[in-house]
This record gives structure tokens, sequence and C-alpha cells, in this order.
């Protein structure tokens, strides 16, 4: 698990605190910091730009020269790219620069002319997955300026090696309600603002569980008239802190939510649903089906699918399906939030070799009751990053809703056997501190343990 501390100030106020005090403090409660990283430190040497004149490359039909200026001088740069224009803003890497990929740029004679650096892509500084042109920054953007300050890449990002029993800290609000915890300090959520349309969800999409016992609940939301595009750059700056490289608006909004929420969520494309049904079943025996990564899947009749009134359309819980994957023709997006039983899931995803981000965390164990919040928090973000119309209220299959345990503690019995003497006040504190309703009588403590621990 990855933290940006940037990112961590949407939720919990650290900045009094090093980066080395607060990770000295999650190790002594029992979170151990691997590493603590500072992002942007590789991307020395590489500027913002303005390409000034392109003029086609005297011995090469495929090549054009690119006169551009770095806010003190204007280079030559031999380019194979075609997707730039005069007066461009560009990521010149310099001589001397080293990319994220090993790549050190130098000087150099490129059939016949002079080349003084090179226009880099996205995936070339790992800011993406785009290789097909040179990253076309932000216009207002000034040449000269070093690429992470301009970008706002500088960042502090601790890497936790968390522990199988608590997947509670396996996303930002997780991390950020145990910290305020450790510090004494409150932390807080976004709220939900979202303009619905009068056309209600139920109308146009429905769900039906075959297997309950493995899907105890299923949450689809319908956002449609949307705009598939890049994301913008703070979502992008936080994606690729949490270790994971944008894609396009719609699934890096997913994959935000996941790593804010812990709620794993997954978008289909809506025309491509045959019927607009969802249908949470065992696999058929002899099933296939082929998942994002374009390889095609044999099933097992205990891994559980996704599917519409024709086939499989993705594996629950692991890995959606190529066949109903949002695309850049996408409009209409059906949005999953849902709770799959965790051995189920942690089988499937090592049956077949597909670890995943999302597979992690169902197979760990997700909090059952958040999964509205994180379907209501994406709806959000597609709304306003994506275009989208969130149609009103969602279709939330829940037959047997999963409830708080209740717990009692002796605190004189919690002593005896820690061999410690702490006041039963102060148990309570602590174990309030940490979201648990506690409270004290008869020299006993009654707790309710909420479902996202």
């Amino acid at each position: 698990m990855r933290v940006s501390l940037d990112w961590l100030q949407d939720y919990i106020d650290t900045s009094d605190i090093s980066a080395d005090e607060l990770a000295e403090k999650l190790d002594l409660s029992g979170t151990e910091v691997e590493n603590i990283i500072k992002q942007g430190a590789g991307l020395d040497n590489i500027v913002v730009a303005q390409i000034k004149k392109i003029k086609p490359h005297p011995n090469a039909d495929k090549l054009v020269l690119c006169d551009t200026f770095d806010g003190k001088e204007t280079s030559q740069i031999v380019c194979g790219a075609k997707n730039m224009k005069e007066g461009d803003k560009v990521a010149l890497t310099k001589p001397g620069a080293k990319l994220p990929n090993g790549m050190e740029i130098k000087k150099a004679k490129i059939r016949g002319e002079s080349s003084s650096g090179m226009l880099a892509s996205e995936i070339e500084l790992g800011f993406g997955e785009d290789a097909s042109g040179v990253m076309i920054i932000d216009e207002k953007l000034k040449p000269g300026q070093a690429l992470d300050k301009a970008l706002d890449l500088s960042d502090t990002i601790l890497e936790l090696e968390i522990t199988p029993n608590r997947p509670d800290l396996m996303s930002m609000i997780g991390m950020a309600r145990e910290i305020g915890a450790i510090l004494g300090r409150d932390f807080k959520i976004p709220s939900i603002k979202i303009k619905e349309s009068d056309k209600a969800a139920t109308d146009v999409a429905k769900v039906d569980i075959k297997d309950a016992d493995l899907n105890p609940r299923y949450i689809a939301k319908m956002i449609t008239g949307v705009k598939v595009d890049e994301s913008p750059q703070w979502m992008k700056k936080r994606l690729l802190a949490a270790g994971a490289r944008p894609i396009n608006n719609l699934v890096d909004i997913t994959n935000y939510v996941l790593f804010e929420t812990g709620q794993p969520l997954h978008a289909f494309d809506y025309d491509l649903l045959e019927g607009g049904q969802i249908i949470v079943r065992r696999a058929k025996a002899k099933e296939q089906m082929t998942t994002l990564d374009d390889v095609e899947r044999k099933l097992e009749t205990d891994n559980l699918v996704i599917a519409d009134k024709k086939k499989a359309v993705a594996l629950a819980g692991v890995m959606g399906g190529a066949r109903t994957e949002v695309n850049d023709k996408t409009q209409n997006v059906l949005l999953e939030s849902a709770y799959f039983k965790p051995q189920n899931i942690g089988k499937t995803s090592r049956s077949l070799g597909l670890i995943s981000e999302s597979s992690i965390r169902f197979e760990r164990g997700i909090d059952p009751n958040n999964t509205d919040y994180a379907a209501d928090r994406a709806a959000q973000l597609m709304q306003g990053v994506a275009g989208g119309t969130v149609l009103k209220g969602s279709v939330d299959v829940y037959p047997k809703p999963i409830k708080e345990r209740k717990l009692k503690m002796r605190p004189a019995r919690a002593n005896s056997v820690l061999g410690i003497d702490l006041p039963a006040k102060k148990m309570e504190k602590t174990l309030s501190s940490l979201k648990l309703d506690v409270s004290l009588s008869n020299k006993e403590l009654k707790v309710s343990v909420p479902t996202f621990r």
C-alpha cells in the first residue's frame, strides 16, 4: 500500500509532522513502513518547452525537426511523432536526463541532423499509457519550468506493509482514520453532492443475484452521456503516487475511488450489455471468457462471474471482461460496486493466476456497508470529470444486510491478560478513537465493531 502524504491532507492534516516522524509512529502502532519515496526526484533535466517551428527532416520522410525553446535558448530536436504542432508546450528531456525506464538522454545525430534531447511521451515519462505521440502539456505553463514543479509532481510516499487482518488500512480514508487515532486528531471524508436526473436507474438497469451466498450485495449505478477523455492532471498525479498508470477518465475514476475508499469498482459500457441486465452467477461447465488483458480464460463452476443475458462479462472481484470494457466510444456506464465472499475471490484469483488491486481487497474483506458511498463518490467524479448525467438512485440488491458485531470486554480481565494497568476510561477513549461505538457500564465495555473492521 502506497500512501501519498500530499493526497492524505485531503482527509487529515499532518503538515506539522515530518515523513520520518509519521513513519515511526506507524511502525510503533503495528503498521510497518517499508520505504519512504521522494516522488519527482527522478525528473532532473526535464523541462517545459515550446515548439517554435516544425520542419521536414531532409533525409527521413518519417522524421521532423522541431525548433524548441526551453526558456533560455532554442534547440533542434529530431522527432518521429506527428501529434504536435507549432506553439505546443511539451516535455523536453535535455542531455543528461534519465527517464524512469532507465533511458539516458544524450546529444545525437539522427540521419545527419543534430538532436539536443528528446520530446517525451506520457509512457516514456511514466505518466500514463499513451505512447502515440509526445505529451502535450498545459499551454499556460512557461518554458523553462522544471517539469516536476510545473506539473506539481513533488510528493512524499510511504510504502506500507499491510497485514492480512487489517484490510481497513488499504485505502487513503482508512489510513487517515488510523493516523487520526494515533495522533488524536479528527479526519474527514469527501461529501457527496450529485445532481441526479428525474429518470431512475431502476428504469434502465436490472440486477439478478443467483448466488447470494457468494455475493451478498450488488449496487449498479447509471451514468449516461459521458465523454471519454484523459483524466485531469491532479487525478493522474494521485494515481501515479498510488502505483497505478492513468488510462482514461472513466477507468481512472474507478481506480481513484478504490485507492480512496478501499472499495473496488468496475465500469461496464452499458450499451454492450445484452438486455441491460447484470446477472451474478457461478460459471457454467466449460464456460470461457476473455478478460481485460486479452487472455481467454477457461472457467470452473465455482468461479463467480458477472454476466448479461448472453454470457459472462467479468470475473467477479478479479477482472473485467474485454467485451464490455469502456472504450473511446462509450457514452453510457453501468457502475458496479459490490461485496463478494472473500474466500471465493481468493480461490478464483489464485486458480487463474490473476492478482489485482481489486482481488487483494476483496480477498481480505472489504466493508459491505461502504459500497453505496463508493458508488456515489465515483458517480460524483464521473459527473464532474466526464460530464455524465447521473440517473436517480441506484439498483441496490442487499437481501440480508450485514450488521455490526456486538462484543463485551472486561477491563480487569484485559489488564490481567496483557500485564498492564490501563484505566477503563482510557480503554474506552482509545477504542472510540478508532471509530468503534463504545459504552462503559458495570465495569464492562460494550463495543459495536463496525463492518469496516
